[in-house]
């Protein structure tokens, strides 16, 4: 474990120093933030919106031309996981290809196309049945412009973060569809939903 915490501890350093343009996020700082009790220093975010990329076309890129991949990827970041396995020449390897991939894409101070997403708060669900009553139920196929206030059949886990935003017997709201339809368009993947492409939601039939 010691040996993983210095390689982060290092990563962290020559990034800073040989590639400022990618905003690091230490996950310590995080710690004291509401929710946040502890963090896990070999997790080190990276901000790759800075020069115009989503996390997830920063890591097409860099496993095209690096062969490096990331544990985490989302609409805005890339998160490399550091093991014992990992030294100086594994960070080596890391801090050159993020170089290339800055130096390749130099669009610094620039933004990606994903829309503004909402807030936890605007994701937050209402209960309308048990989720097996719901997961069982006669179901209907509907398109997302027809979801909105109908109950959920399905879970649907966007990957990263890991969390349902929607799960059997919760009901959908126009937020939920938004964010959901955005982060899709951006490239993410959504664990348990009916239809990857999210082209209709999974609903208890009325």
């Amino acid at each position: 474990m010691s040996r993983a915490i210095r390689s982060a501890e290092l990563a962290k350093e020559r990034l800073a120093a040989e590639v400022p343009e990618l905003e690091l996020i230490d996950p310590r700082s995080l710690v004291g933030r509401p929710g946040v009790h502890a963090a896990d220093p070999t997790h080190l975010m990276i901000e790759t919106r800075s020069i115009g990329l989503t996390g997830y076309q920063a890591d097409d890129w860099l496993r095209d031309n690096h062969a490096i991949d990331f544990e985490l990827v989302d609409h805005r970041l890339i998160t490399p996981l550091f093991t014992f396995a990992h030294g100086e020449a594994e960070v080596e390897r890391l801090v050159a290809a993020l170089r290339a991939l800055v130096d390749e894409h130099p669009d610094v101070g620039g933004e990606t196309d994903v829309a503004p997403l909402p807030s936890r708060a605007e994701l937050r669900t209402e209960q309308a049945m048990l989720p097996r009553e719901a997961f069982f139920a006669r179901s209907d196929n509907v398109k997302p412009s027809e979801a909105s206030g109908r109950v959920s059949a399905e879970l649907v886990t966007p990957y990263p973060p890991g969390i349902p935003a929607l799960a059997p017997g919760e009901t959908i709201t126009q937020p939920i569809v938004e964010y959901l339809e955005e982060i899709v368009a951006a490239g993410a993947f959504l664990e348990g939903a009916a239809e990857q492409s999210l082209d209709t939601f999974r609903v208890v039939a009325e």
